[in-house]
């Protein structure tokens, strides 16, 4: 799928965990991680020295990718032109509190030619720990050709247990037993496909329907209460351009995440 990933390389033990994202990322699409150091210290230099072990127990070839000036300027001027690549980037709190907001995350979801995966790490453990994987979906662009490769590179690779979510709402006040039954059976029939294509490649896959008023809100209750292990979520595009903290989704789900969270932007 992808012809090379970047990872940006940070400060910080979460910084390794985003790493492994990367490696399994890489070894699924057979392409070269490339480690661009976002700025140069020590731990940074640990970091990459940790990375390249990593990887190398892993047979994932890497390079180090020193770029002078603006990053995002240097990238796009390496991404320009060239068949689909991946930006991996950690999503950490920044000094004004926000994970997204004002970030240099939100700059390459914004301007970046390539795909970009922002990672929040909650939870501090090692990948084959982990045994469930939850996909919210909404009505539309569910089924990209990107989504699907990434659930099933990282849930092969660890072994996991994936559930789809779908947060419905009901203007008329909340839905009775028939209602529900009937929206499960009308969202299974328009996720099928989704569902359907995991299946068939060995992925347990399950479909999980939701009533709640904010989706936000329905995402973070099913991923506390069922103890999921990793969130991937599609960032809209209207999010993404936000720079206001009100009414911002991706700054509520990043704050309040229990689980790590994988969040994706596309080029396609």
């Amino acid at each position: 799928m992808f012809k090379r990933i970047f990872l940006i390389v940070d400060a910080g033990i979460e910084v390794r965990i985003v790493s492994m994202y990367a490696i399994l990322i890489s070894k699924c699409s057979k392409a070269p991680l490339f480690l661009v150091p976002y700025t140069d210290n020590k731990e940074i230099v640990e970091n990459i020295e940790y990375i390249n072990k990593i990887a190398n127990q892993e047979n994932v070839s890497t390079e180090i990718l020193e770029l002078k000036g603006d990053i995002l300027y240097e990238l796009n001027k390496i991404i320009r032109d060239k068949e689909l690549d991946l930006i991996v980037t950690p999503l950490k709190r920044q000094e004004n509190g926000l994970f997204f907001i004002g970030s240099f995350t939100q700059r390459l979801m914004k301007y970046a030619l390539s795909s970009v995966m922002g990672v929040r790490i909650v939870k501090i453990r090692p990948l084959k720990q982990h045994k469930k994987l939850l996909v919210p979906l909404s009505n539309k662009d569910y089924h990209a050709k990107e989504r699907i490769f990434l659930i099933e590179s990282i849930s092969k690779s660890l072994n996991l247990k994936v559930s789809v979510l779908r947060c419905i709402k009901n203007p008329k006040g909340k839905m009775d037993k028939v209602e529900m039954q009937n929206a499960f059976i009308e969202t299974e029939k328009y996720y099928s496909s989704f569902i359907d294509q995991l299946k068939e490649n060995g992925i347990s896959t399950d479909l999980v329907i939701k009533e709640c008023e904010h989706a936000t809100d329905g995402i973070l209750d099913e991923t506390m209460a069922s103890n999921y292990d990793i969130l991937f979520v599609k960032a809209k595009t209207q999010n993404i351009l936000k720079e206001f903290l009100i009414g911002n989704e991706t700054e509520e789900l990043l704050r309040r995440t229990p689980s790590n969270l994988l969040f994706w932007r596309s080029r396609e």
